[in-house]
């Protein structure tokens, strides 16, 4: 559905961080809508963080944005070699209150660089 990156720092420090949005819409405008639980890839090295950010209303079929967030420790992904990659999934659900559901992926690549 999505995708992201971050790149790995020459010398560890903070957090990489990626984020993004997925645009939905919805002919029920009167749903609240919201994101289920997160599930990752085995392995993946932090949990990446949805939410609903933005819904309209009164314009039939008209939804709003999910907005998700990704961070991880750069000492956390120290191991990966120069232009070695690690690909993360994470799956959630958007529901709109009433039953209705559609699940979306996220692919977080993380890429490592050669240490200065």
């Amino acid at each position: 559905d999505v995708t992201g990156a971050v790149t790995g720092l020459g010398t560890p420090a903070g957090p990489l961080t990626d984020s993004g949005t997925i645009a939905f819409s919805d002919v029920d405008l009167s749903d609240v809508h919201s994101v289920g639980p997160v599930a990752a890839s085995a392995g993946a090295l932090r949990t990446l963080t949805p939410s609903v950010s933005t819904q309209a209303s009164g314009v039939d079929g008209t939804g709003g944005l999910i907005t998700w967030n990704k961070s991880v420790a750069a000492t956390a992904v120290e191991y990966l070699a120069q232009d070695e990659t690690r690909i993360e999934h994470f799956t959630f659900t958007l529901g709109d209150g009433h039953g209705g559901t559609v699940e979306r992926t996220v692919d977080v690549t993380i890429t490592g660089e050669r240490s200065r």
